[in-house]
């Protein structure tokens, strides 16, 4: 008996909208940073180093360290330079120093670039770096030096190296392979492939169940509980597919525009639905433990109404605390092994729990993820005022005062350690999205193999690694244009067109294109056909319940005055 039972519309509800809040950042995503290196010494390269965040549409940073120029530095940190009088000092070929606020990063940069400063770094107060954007698309054409941002932390270190700084500015270098997109495709792949294997054996499991009791009376409460387990599922339609695809997008746009409101919600959320969820995958490894098997006495407490087994109940707590644990220490440098665990625990939960009724439905699902994904990583720049990716910034967190970013990926420490670990992202990103979307669709046509017992599981199988392939492709792409990729922009067409393939070639198309509805219908009509082409002179010998034989033609009963049917008739009434 489930803990959560009294709650179940609330854990739809949690289900459904974590689902889309983190289908709603799918995508893998990049920043351009760069390296600050300081030091008393004229092109000393053992200085300090520090990170920087800026903006490559004003002008890009040099590659290395070698063919950075080095310049002197003038701060300006007492005065936010928003005014062309308050500047005193000659900025002529220096890096100008800058504090945050009071006016426009375009009117700063205004300001130092018409005294003919070769950099401005603003200085952020609350601990994140973003590269600043320009309030105009034409201020990138007229503003031609670099403009970037670094911490307050950092300024301080800064200052701290003394009075006259020799500064070199240049881009962040980082291996263009890293061993650990290795086990990010191991994860996603194995979270696939249990998500998904799980969720077709349910529904095929449920779909024999209902056949199985179809006419069945229903249990009386005093002949006791059903104690088999109930497979708890959220059918959704395809016009609910459309209607959560809109809520995806307006959760973007939300959280673009009131980021700094709304992450914490979205963290509780995770928390939430992440705890939800371990107890929901580990409760059948729990229940055929012997122990604590006892319920609790009758009550009225909501939750507890229902009257859980004591080992739910510890389990819970178990499942809070693991939760509890990652939210306390997000921020350490081993939370990433909580959050790909709770990830990975989540994605599984949701495809089986989410349920798509037929072909139909996973396609409309993909096809409208994949526009949104293109759309809002490679158009949204050429609409927004700082040319920036709506997906970019809010997976990134970037031009929060928070200092938060969103939980709903998967990402994995780099192995190789480069001047990007400066930076506080020395991981690679996977989003939620990425695994969740092609696994709706691979828990969808694992039930379908099943239902018509194809040889070897063949679209499960054939899908899983067209997955496998699509992303693999994914991260060949990243590797080779060094900027993140929208990775349903290979994963659907790789999955969708591995089924397409399949079912056409085995003439099941329709049957997977319209679902459970097809098959039903098809195999009543079979089975009338059947009914009808019998031998009705063949006797067909019944024991009935009371252990009466009776024997009966196979032509349809016609009930007699008495309601039996004529054409049965009783052998023996002794026996």
């Amino acid at each position: 008996m489930n803990i959560f039972c009294d709650l179940f519309t609330m854990k739809r509800f949690s289900n459904s909208l974590s689902l889309f809040v983190c289908v709603s950042f799918i995508s893998m995503v990049s920043c351009d940073y760069g390296i600050l290196l300081a030091s008393v010494k004229y092109n000393d390269s053992a200085g300090h180093k520090f990170c920087l965040a800026y903006n490559p549409s004003f002008q890009d940073l040099p590659t290395n360290q070698e063919e950075a120029p080095v310049h002197k530095m003038a701060d300006l940190m007492s005065s936010f330079g928003c005014e062309a009088s308050s500047i005193s000092v000659q900025l002529e070929d220096k890096v100008v120093v800058v504090k945050r606020g009071n006016c426009s990063f375009s009117d700063k940069a205004y300001n130092v670039y018409n005294d003919n400063a070769t950099a401005m770094i603003v200085i952020n107060m609350n601990g994140t770096v973003f590269p600043p954007g320009a309030t105009n698309l034409s201020d990138y054409a007229n503003i031609n030096m670099t403009v970037a941002m670094i911490t307050k932390e950092d300024y301080d270190q800064l200052k701290s190296l003394g009075p006259d700084l020799n500064l070199q500015l240049f881009q962040a270098t980082a291996s263009r392979v890293d061993y650990n997109l290795i086990l990010i495709w191991i994860m996603a792949v194995f979270t696939i492939f249990i998500g998904a294997y799980w969720a077709g054996v349910n529904k095929h499991q449920q779909y024999l169940k209902n056949k199985l009791t179809a006419g069945m009376p229903r249990r009386d409460e005093e002949e006791g509980p059903d104690t088999s387990e109930e497979v708890e599922t959220l059918d959704v339609s395809p016009l609910a597919v459309i209607f959560f695809v809109i809520l995806i997008i307006g959760m973007l746009l939300a959280l673009y525009f009131f980021y700094d409101y709304l992450v914490y919600a979205v963290i509780g959320l995770f928390c939430l639905a992440s705890c939800i969820a371990l107890h929901g995958c580990l409760k059948p490894v729990v229940a055929k433990i012997p122990i604590c098997t006892k319920q609790l006495p009758p009550n009225k407490i909501p939750i507890l109404s229902s009257r859980p087994e004591i080992r739910n109940i510890v389990l819970f707590f178990c499942c809070s605390a693991v939760v509890i644990w990652w939210a306390i220490e997000r921020k350490a440098g081993y939370a990433w092994v909580l959050q790909d665990f709770l990830g990975i625990v989540f994605c599984v939960h949701m495809m089986k729990t989410i349920r798509l009724p037929n072909l139909k439905a996973c396609t409309i699902l993909l096809l409208l993820l994949f526009v949104y994904d293109i759309f809002f990583v490679f158009i949204t720049p050429l609409i927004t005022k700082g040319k920036q990716s709506i997906m970019v910034q809010v997976a990134t967190g970037q031009g929060s005062t928070t200092g938060e970013q969103l939980p709903m990926v998967l990402k994995v420490p780099r192995f190789i350690k480069t001047d990007i670990a400066l930076c506080h992202i020395p991981y690679s990103l996977l989003g939620f999205g990425d695994v969740l979307v092609p696994g709706l669709l691979i828990s969808y046509i694992h039930g379908f193999d099943l239902r018509v017992q194809s040889r070897c599981r063949i679209y499960f199988m054939a899908t899983l690694v067209a997955y496998g392939l699509g992303l693999l492709v994914t991260f060949c792409a990243l590797i080779f244009m060094e900027i993140g990729q929208p990775a349903l922009l290979y994963l659907v067409p790789f999955t969708l067109i591995t089924v397409f393939s399949i079912s056409i070639y085995r003439r099941e198309f329709r049957l997977i294109w319209k679902g459970e509805a097809v098959i039903r219908k098809s195999k009543d009509k079979d089975l009338d056909t059947a009914d009808n082409t019998i031998n009705n002179d063949v006797p067909i010998v019944v024991v009935t319940t009371n252990g009466i034989t009776a024997s009966m033609n196979n032509r349809r009963p016609s009930p007699s005055s008495d309601g039996e049917p004529e054409n049965v008739r009783l052998l023996s009434d002794s026996t």
